[in-house]
This record gives C-alpha cells, sequence and structure tokens, in this order.
C-alpha cells in the first residue's frame, strides 16, 4: 500500500500524528474533536478521508490497549486466586454508608484525640495514672517468700509486697518415693495405692517431652539437649525422648481413632492445609 501523505490538513494538528505522545496527549485534544464536526468533513478529498479513517483507527486502537490494561489491573485484584480479603468490594448502597459511618468515625477520634491534647496537654504512653493494668492474669502466689533483716537498733514499721513469676531453681525434679509396706491380721502384706509410673519418668515430665515435639515440633535430639540444659546431672538421649512420645502415642490411639469415627460421621467435613 502506498505511503499517503499525513499531513496536517483542516486543522488537523500535529499532536495527532505524533509518533509517541501519551493516550491523552494524542486523542483527548481538540485535534479529535475536529473530527466529529460533520462541517468539517464536507468537501474533501479522498485521501483526506482516508486520513480521517487512519485517524479513528488508531484511535480505536489505543482505546482497546487501555482497556486491556485496565482489565489486566483488575484481574490482579480479581481471580479465582484472590483471597476474598483483597477481592474489589462492590459499591452498593450498604457499603457506602459503612465507609462514610467509619470514615464519620475517624474523624470524631481524630477530634477527641486533639482535645485530650489541647486539655491535658502531653501524656506518658500506657495506661491512665491509677488504671489497675490489664493483658495478664496473675494466679495466687504457690508460696510466700519473707525477704527481713535481723539487726539491732532496727524496729519494722510496713511491709511492701512484690509477685514475681519464674521458674523453679530446678524444673526437672527427681522424688524418691518409699512405699511402706504393711501386714493385716490375716498375714497378707498390704501397701497404700500409689499413681506411679512403670519406668523412671513421671507422667508430666513425659507430658512435657510430647508437647515439645507435638506442638513446637522439636526433634529428639533438641528434646535431649533442651532436657539435659534444664538438668544437666540427668542422661536424657534422644532414643529416649523416641521412646516416650512413642508410648504416649500407642496409649493415645483408642482416643485417636474415636475422634476419627466421629469426624466420619459428620455431614460436613473441613480441611485447613496451612
Amino acid at each position: 500500500m502506498e505511503k499517503l501523505d499525513l499531513n496536517p490538513r483542516n486543522g488537523l494538528t500535529s499532536e495527532v500524528l505524533d509518533p509517541d505522545p501519551s493516550f491523552e496527549k494524542e486523542f483527548a485534544g481538540s485535534s479529535y474533536k475536529s473530527l466529529n464536526q460533520p462541517a468539517g468533513l464536507s468537501g474533501l478529498e479522498e485521501e483526506e478521508y482516508i486520513e480521517i479513517i487512519l485517524l479513528q483507527r488508531m484511535y480505536i486502537q489505543a482505546q482497546q490497549g487501555h482497556i486491556e490494561e485496565l482489565e489486566n489491573e483488575l484481574r490482579k485484584h480479581d481471580n479465582p486466586h484472590t483471597p476474598s480479603s483483597k477481592k474489589r468490594k462492590e459499591k452498593t448502597d450498604r457499603n457506602r454508608e459503612k465507609e462514610e459511618t467509619e470514615e464519620k468515625k475517624e474523624e470524631e477520634t481524630e477530634e477527641e484525640k486533639v482535645a485530650e491534647t489541647e486539655d491535658e496537654g502531653e501524656r506518658f504512653p500506657g495506661k491512665s495514672k491509677g488504671s489497675n493494668g490489664g493483658g495478664i492474669s496473675i494466679p495466687d502466689p504457690d508460696d510466700v517468700n519473707h525477704h527481713t533483716l535481723d539487726e539491732d537498733g532496727l524496729e519494722k514499721v510496713d511491709t511492701r509486697e512484690k509477685t514475681v513469676i519464674d521458674l523453679p531453681e530446678k524444673p526437672i525434679q527427681v522424688m524418691k518415693h518409699i512405699i511402706h509396706i504393711y501386714e493385716n491380721e490375716q498375714g497378707e502384706k498390704v501397701e497404700p495405692e500409689v499413681d506411679l509410673p512403670e519406668g523412671v519418668y513421671g507422667k508430666r515430665f513425659q507430658a512435657f517431652v510430647t508437647l515439645l515435639r507435638g506442638t513446637c515440633g522439636a526433634s529428639h535430639e533438641k528434646i535431649a539437649e533442651v532436657v539435659q540444659r534444664i538438668r544437666p546431672d540427668l542422661s536424657f538421649s534422644p532414643t529416649t525422648s523416641l521412646n516416650i512420645t512413642d508410648n504416649i502415642s500407642k496409649q493415645l490411639e483408642g482416643e485417636r481413632q474415636g475422634i476419627l469415627e466421629q469426624v466420619k460421621q459428620n455431614k460436613f467435613v473441613h480441611m485447613d492445609e496451612t
């Protein structure tokens, strides 16, 4: 096709024919408006009509490219893999009212903060003076330790209290149980009932090891390292940790199967892969 002479005619400015202009500069200016004026299309030559058609085609192509860019941008926020929290919300009347209410609350909150600052001046961050605090529940003390002075010339006038949450000096205790044996009138030996494990490791200690393995996901090597750091004089190996967790797993197998059977009887079952 022979290349047409696209020199500006009939009010078509050079901006339209700019080889690399922006979308707004090329097609939103006064140049394209002249194409919409019927009076300006009368008495044109054939090449001028062709020129106008080519310009309109360029305008349509530019519009299509702009639409594709917008659609691609929208797909980032609305596709099968987009979480519901990130999807675009429809501008319903309810949503508009909700946004207006939230904006109003934010403005009122800011006004209250400014008023408090003006009335009270700068205040140290945190709870206000006289507040009982919050965010932590301190249980009753397991023991009370009295700190006293035994010196001549001192008279006690008052006391102050301070509660401290801490681990005992030896979190892992070694307890020796002496079970006394008796003989009744019939000559039979009897002894008190005791709730002791078969091995040397108590139930709470076994539960602690299982918690490290199951909830924290620690390896048996790490569990053995933690135990030995707490009680260096205790010989505890990764194999011992494995034996304890396997034993607990076998004891809880019946409970586990019961839970699985109960789940299978439900009409709906939810699974969260995270």
